[in-house]
Formats: structure tokens, C-alpha cells, sequence
């Protein structure tokens, strides 16, 4: 593409796929698929990739990298075979109701000014959203424990949903996982809680997993054990979930400390003491 400068149309460009900053690929008139399913390196387009309202796909042996701009508009379709990668400095932007097949590495931005970007396969990285977001399969945030902002736009998380987030210290964004700045979460999937590192909260320590402005759907009930949620290498039965869907706070359950069993144990036994001084006088 840096001897080509701009390619529009649709069908098969079969070869690697590469091109700078200065260079455009626009989907008109149909299908456009692009690159080489047989090589690493198959589409690794420096440039900006304009699907519009078509369906585009990436083809590579390892992940195609994304360029500085993806643009999708309403009805847009862009899909991987190994999936794709947005880098740092990389923004992917939508327009309208849009849809990404093929797993997903966002460590750039994703931002949307009009309708709703759906992710059909699993997602991982650091990078923010805005706008509209619907996750349809797995979420891991993070390339490590991290801070994922959704800069004031709506998170959905669909009932086949599964949102990884790992706890691996005291430090938000650090040392374990958070999703901020999100106007609504909707989740409707199974959210699962991986502790690591060797890491044992506090008892009576809290995480601020969520920031948001309003909820809808459930983590599951006290009276179901909330169903909707897993938790791998800490104690479940030590975890208070009930505020997650009020202020998105996970807490460990607080535990008197040896002093107070001592001093709740001498109380009965002193009630008991004067339960049977009671009796004996009655008597």
C-alpha cells in the first residue's frame, strides 16, 4: 500500500497487507477481504481501514494489526480469522449499530458518537471505549490487573457473557481490575473473580470493581449464593457480593479478632451464670 497510496472496492486482495500512516483502504460496493491467511504478518496496515456499512475481513496467520483509524459505520462488519490487534496511539471508531468477529486485543481506543458496537468473540486489553458497548462473549480487561474506563458510555454484558477480572493486590488498577467512568452497566452474564499472586485480603478490606452511574440486570441473589458469580484461589464463603450491583463494591467479610471471641465468650458465660443464680432463687 506505500506504492498504492489508496485502494477502494470490494472482493479478494490476496498477498500481505501492508501500508504507513499516510495510506486508506475503503470497502465500497460489497464484501472486501483482505491479506494472507498462510503468513504472520498476513495484514499489518498501518493506515486507515474505512469498512463503512460492508462487511470486512482480515485474514492472517497470526492477529491482524490495526492501523491509526478503523471506521465503522451502521450495518459494519469487520472479522478476523485469528483475530485482531489495536494498538496504543489506535483509535477503532463506529457510527452506528456495527458488529467485530474474531477475538479482540484493544489497547487503544474504541469510540462510538452513534449506535452500538457488539463484540461477538472474546476481548481482552487495557485500552478505554466510549459510546456504546455490547459484550456477547468473554471480557478480560487488562494485559494485567488494570483500570479500564468506558469514558461515560453504556457497557452491556449479554447473557452468554463471561467477565474475567483478576484481584491480585490492594491497588486499584495495580493489583487488581476495575471498570470506570461507565454511565450504565448492564450485565446480564456470569462474572468470575480470579485471586493470584498469593495474594489473602484482609478481612474487612473492600475492592472498587465497577464505577457507574446506574445498573441493570444481576450478579445473582444471597438467596440463589449468587449464582452469576465464580471465584478461583480465595474462600467464596468470605466475600460479600451484595453491594456490587448498588455501588460495584466487592468486601471481604470483616471477622472479630481473637481479643473479641474472648470477650463474646466470658459474656455468655457470665449470662449463664446469672440464668442459673435466677433459677435457683425461683426455686
Amino acid at each position: 500500500m506505500s506504492n498504492t497510496g489508496t485502494l477502494i472496492g470490494r472482493g479478494l486482495v490476496a498477498g500481505n497487507i501492508t501500508g504507513g500512516a499516510a495510506n486508506t483502504i475503503t470497502a465500497s460496493g460489497g464484501a472486501l477481504t483482505l491479506g494472507n491467511l498462510d503468513s504472520n504478518g498476513g495484514y499489518t496496515f498501518g493506515g486507515t481501514l474505512n469498512v463503512g456499512s460492508q462487511q470486512v475481513v482480515l485474514l492472517s496467520a497470526d492477529k491482524a494489526q490495526l492501523g491509526m483509524a478503523t471506521n465503522l459505520g451502521a450495518g459494519g462488519n469487520l472479522s478476523t480469522v485469528n483475530g485482531a490487534n489495536l494498538t496504543n496511539g489506535n483509535s477503532l471508531n463506529f457510527n452506528g449499530n456495527s458488529t467485530i468477529q474474531g477475538n479482540f486485543t484493544n489497547n487503544g481506543s474504541v469510540v462510538g458518537s452513534a449506535g452500538t458496537l457488539s463484540f461477538v468473540n472474546d476481548v481482552n486489553g487495557a485500552g478505554s471505549y466510549a459510546g456504546n458497548i455490547d459484550f456477547k462473549a468473554a471480557f478480560n480487561p487488562g494485559n494485567s490487573p488494570a483500570a479500564v474506563s468506558f469514558n461515560g458510555g453504556n457497557a452491556t454484558f449479554d447473557t452468554a457473557s463471561v467477565l474475567n477480572m483478576e484481584i491480585f493486590g490492594s491497588t486499584p488498577g495495580t493489583h487488581y481490575d476495575q471498570l470506570v467512568s461507565i454511565n450504565t452497566l448492564t450485565f446480564n452474564g456470569k462474572l468470575n473473580l480470579v485471586f493470584g499472586n498469593g495474594y489473602v485480603p484482609l478481612a474487612g478490606s473492600s475492592f472498587a470493581l465497577f464505577g457507574f452511574n446506574t445498573f441493570s440486570g444481576s450478579f445473582g441473589t444471597a438467596a440463589d449464593g449468587y449464582s452469576k458469580i465464580t471465584v478461583a484461589g480465595y474462600d467464596r464463603t468470605k466475600l460479600d457480593f451484595s453491594h456490587l450491583a448498588i455501588d460495584g463494591t466487592l468486601s471481604v467479610t470483616a471477622v472479630p479478632e481473637p481479643e473479641t471471641y474472648a470477650m463474646l465468650l466470658a459474656g455468655l458465660a457470665l449470662l449463664g451464670a446469672v440464668a442459673r443464680r435466677r433459677r435457683a432463687v425461683v426455686q
